[in-house]
């Protein structure tokens, strides 16, 4: 007779109606052994013995019907929680949740913890600083496709927020075999280098940009200050004269016939009608005239025009250097031009790269803040919480109120919040009974975006040893979660 063995899960998804079909059984069999008097059985168990397993079988059953989802997550918890993301109950739906791998690193003496805490949150400024400083930098690059500056911030071929998700530790660049003060050095220094060549290849670029400003503005402003190069030509000028000279006037259009009336008066020696029109501006309020008088009195026309608010312009007609501003021109945008393409390629590689050092900056400080709070053995889990809308208030509610246990003070309002403690970041503003760092994904003030604000910090009710867990968390498969 082959025996039937049951196991705690099984039981939770056998019916109520099975459970007493058990019960009935087992107390007929005992009856049953009991009526044909078996010598082994005639004593007062063959009675207590099926009653007993009558009432915990239905007793199970009930409970089972009762709390049969809890059951099932008190039996397997423990199993689904090593390799599943974590979320929080729908029912509250406050948050898209994301596990937030670190790997084991090595923690090092109390003495380097404690220092390695506040420097790690200076790098974490500077780094921050100097990827901001990059992004701002591209917008101004790309000018009038700043619009898709969004589109080329991307860290490890991917936009910001994918990265942050999927973030996995760079073990070729930052091995976990070397310290944590080792690992925050590579970080700096790269991240200053960076900083430097940003430095120098900004300089060069916005001079040669400056420079052709300059030459675009002259060649498209005012008939007052823009290039004539490309407005007069020789046959406008008296060239090769001893005696005789062209100058060129600015008439505001709605003096104009006052030009044509005065010109020949203002003083002697002007060549009568050799005035005659060499641009109309079509977007301005100015006309460029050109006359012809004696070398003598160009002092003294140039005094009258002043007087009746005609501009001469201080301008010789010379052929070379004509030419060798045009070529200027052409020269500097085609330097821009060729400067633009690698400068871009750049900016975007080491944006991706400061921005991923920015984010290993971030798994160290709470890697080191947890183990400084929460000491060893090292058994944390760090979760990103991305809020939704209107709902950060309430999601820190109820962070603050499944976390209580892990410091009733700060809670409470025991924490002396002016007071800096090495190590705890106590000095801050914002204090809770887990770790937390704020990680602001938006590059740039203008760019205001909900998706774009997460938080990353250790929640460490999710520790291995801890003895309980709190109901609200459950379990699934897929990448995110909800709170």
């Amino acid at each position: 007779m082959q025996s039937l063995t049951f196991t705690p899960s099984l039981f939770l998804f056998m019916s109520s109606s099975y459970f007493k079909f058990l019960s009935c059984f087992f107390f007929s069999a005992f009856s049953s052994l009991n009526f044909l008097s078996f010598p082994l059985l005639s004593s007062p168990l063959t009675i207590i013995l099926p009653l007993f397993l009558t009432i915990f079988f239905l007793s199970f059953t009930f409970i089972c019907k009762i709390n049969r989802n809890k059951l099932f997550k008190l039996f397997f918890l423990k199993k689904r929680f090593i390799g599943s993301e974590i979320a929080l109950s729908k029912q509250n739906n406050l948050s898209t949740n994301y596990k937030f791998q670190i790997p084991d690193l090595k923690v090092g003496t109390l003495d380097v913890l404690v220092g390695l805490s506040d420097d790690l949150g200076k790098l974490d400024d500077y780094v921050e600083r100097v990827t901001r400083k990059i992004a701002h930098y591209l917008g101004e690059v790309l000018e009038d496709h700043k619009d898709n500056l969004r589109e080329n911030l991307k860290a490890g071929g991917v936009d910001l927020v994918t990265y942050l998700f999927r973030f996995q530790w760079d073990l070729a660049k930052y091995p976990i075999k070397q310290s944590l003060r080792n690992i925050a050095e590579v970080i700096s220094k790269q991240v200053t280098q960076v900083e430097t060549d940003l430095k120098t290849k900004s300089s060069s670029y916005n001079s040669l940009k400056g420079n052709l400003q300059n030459l675009e503005r002259k060649a498209a402003g005012s008939l007052l200050t823009r290039n004539l190069a490309d407005i007069v030509k020789k046959n406008d000028f008296v060239l090769d004269s001893e005696y005789l000279t062209t100058l060129l006037v600015v008439i505001p259009k709605n003096h104009a016939n006052e030009w044509k009336a005065k010109y020949e008066t203002l003083t002697d020696m002007v060549v009568p009608r050799s005035s005659r029109i060499l641009y109309d501006d079509p977007e301005g309020d100015s006309v460029l005239w050109s006359v012809t008088l004696f070398k003598r009195v160009v002092d003294e026309f140039k005094h009258h025009c002043r007087e009746h608010k005609f501009s001469v312009r201080d301008f010789t007609y010379n052929e070379e250097e004509l030419i060798a501003g045009k070529n200027e021109l052409s020269k500097l945008e085609a330097d821009k031009k060729k400067q633009f393409g690698p400068l871009v390629k750049w900016l975007k590689i080491n944006f991706g790269e400061c921005f991923a050092a920015w984010i290993h900056v971030k798994a160290l400080r709470v890697f080191v803040e947890s183990v400084l709070r929460y000491g060893l053995p090292v058994n944390f889990q760090a979760i990103l919480l991305h809020p939704h809308k209107k709902s950060t208030r309430r999601l820190r509610e109820l962070l603050n109120q499944h976390y209580s246990h892990l410091d009733s003070a700060a809670l409470a309002g025991g924490t002396d919040h002016g007071m800096d403690i090495p190590g705890l970041n106590m000095g801050t503003t914002e204090y809770y009974p887990y770790v937390y760092y704020k990680i602001n994904l938006d590059m740039l003030d203008s760019t205001k975006d909900h998706l774009s604000r997460w938080t990353c910090g250790y929640l460490s009710i999710f520790r291995a040893s801890s003895p309980s867990i709190s109901p609200l968390f459950i379990f699934k498969s897929n990448n995110s979660l909800s709170m």
